[in-house]
């Protein structure tokens, strides 16, 4: 792979001004559109992609038992500790200094 620096022969370059609020799906299009103008493209395996789909299922699993483990201490009354109320005021009083 070749990577070549800023040449004036290269528009791709240059900072062109925002126009105005951008809204992500204008953003997703407007950056298709400029791939497609450069001729850029990607190509992903099919090994790629079945480890990208493992990896969210596995994520949204381990996310779904996060969230059932919470419920349930929530239901029981026992999710709100002295502890974890110290650890939530330390990270605010951090943030705000």
């Amino acid at each position: 792979m070749q990577v070549n620096g800023p040449s004036p022969s290269n528009s791709y370059n240059q900072i062109q001004p925002l126009r105005g609020p951008v809204k992500p799906a204008h953003f997703h299009k407007l950056a298709a559109t400029r791939a497609a103008e450069s001729g850029d493209q990607l190509t992903i395996s099919a090994e790629a992609m079945a480890k990208i789909e493992s990896t969210n299922a596995a994520s949204a699993e381990l996310r779904a038992n996060k969230i059932a483990e919470i419920r349930a201490q929530l239901a029981a009354g026992t999710y709100e500790t002295p502890e974890k109320l110290d650890v939530a005021v330390d990270r605010m009083l951090q943030r705000i200094s």
